[in-house]
C-alpha cells in the first residue's frame, strides 16, 4: 500500500538539514508501529522517497513524504500515532492513499508555492510601488534573462516562463491562509506569494527570483532579508496544477 504523507516544519525545526530530517522520520515510524516496507538485500531500509528538500532556514506546510506499507492502514489511528511521535516544530497534516501507478513525491513535483515576507521595515518599497515594479519586471517584459550559477556550472535563462504565478498584497501576522508561525511577528507588511518551476529540470528557487527583482530595482539584495515560507508542491494532472496532497485519496 502506497501512502503520501502531508507534513509542516517550523521553528528551531527549519535549521535541520534533509538528512537529518530522513533519519527522524524512520525513527517516528517506528515508534508509531507504522508497518513499513523494507528494500531487499544485505542492507535493508524502508521504503521511503520525499519530495523537492526544503532549504535550511525555510518554514513550510506543504512538505511530502511517500512510504510503503505492509498491510492496509487504518488511516486517522495512524496519523493520530505518528502525529504523538512529533517534536516542536514538526506536524503531520494528512495520510493518503496512493493509486498504485502514482510517481513518487520526487519524480511528481513540478512547481512549488511560496510566501515571501520581509523582516519588519525592511521592505524597500511600499506596497503599492512594489506592485508597479513587478508589474514591470515581470507582466510587462517578454523574457527576464539570468545567468543561473551551480556548483559545476552556469548557464543563462529565460526566468519568465518558470514563473507561473506571482502577486503582492498585504501581510497581516495570524490572518494568512496557514497556521500562524511566531517568526510572524517580525514580519510586514508586504508579501510575496509566488509560484515557481520546481523538480529536476527547471528547479527555481525564490532567492533567486528576489535576488534578480531587487536588482532590477536598483538596489542591493543583500539588505533585504526575507523570511521564505513554502505553502506548497504541485504536480500536473491533465495541464492543470494539482497539490501533491490531492492526488491521493483518504483513509478511512
Amino acid at each position: 500500500m502506497k501512502i503520501r504523507i502531508r507534513f509542516g516544519k517550523h521553528g528551531a525545526m527549519k535549521y535541520i538539514g534533509h538528512l537529518d530530517i530522513m533519519r527522524y522520520f524512520q525513527k517516528a515510524m517506528r515508534r508509531a508501529r507504522i508497518p513499513m516496507k523494507f528494500s531487499q538485500g544485505y542492507h535493508p531500509h524502508p521504503i521511503m522517497s520525499f519530495a523537492e528538500p526544503l532549504g535550511l532556514g525555510i518554514t513550510s506546510d506543504g512538505e511530502y513524504m511517500d512510504i510503503e506499507t505492509e498491510e492496509g492502514l487504518d488511516g486517522l489511528p495512524a496519523m493520530r500515532a505518528l502525529g504523538e511521535t512529533m517534536v516542536d516544530g514538526m506536524v503531520i497534516h494528512s495520510l493518503r492513499r496512493l493509486p498504485e501507478n502514482a510517481k513518487n513525491a520526487m519524480a511528481s513535483v513540478e512547481a512549488s508555492s511560496y510566501r515571501l515576507t520581509y523582516r519588519r521595515g525592511k521592505a524597500p518599497l511600499q506596497l503599492r510601488e512594489l506592485i508597479d515594479a513587478r508589474e514591470d519586471f515581470y507582466d510587462r517584459t517578454e523574457h527576464i534573462t539570468i545567468v543561473k550559477k551551480t556548483k559545476k556550472s552556469e548557464r543563462s535563462l529565460d526566468l519568465k516562463p518558470l514563473i507561473y504565478r506571482w502577486e503582492i498584497e498585504p501581510f497581516i501576522p495570524g490572518n494568512q491562509a496557514c497556521p500562524a508561525d511566531p517568526a510572524d511577528e517580525e514580519c510586514g507588511p508586504v508579501c510575496h506569494r509566488i509560484m515557481l518551476s520546481s523538480g529536476s529540470t527547471d528547479n527555481i528557487k525564490p532567492d533567486l527570483v528576489m535576488e534578480h527583482f531587487h536588482r532590477f530595482l536598483g538596489l542591493d539584495p543583500q539588505e533585504y532579508a526575507i523570511r521564505v515560507y513554502r505553502e506548497d508542491m504541485f504536480t500536473r494532472v491533465d495541464g492543470q496544477f494539482v497539490s501533491l496532497e490531492d492526488v491521493g485519496e483518504e483513509i478511512f
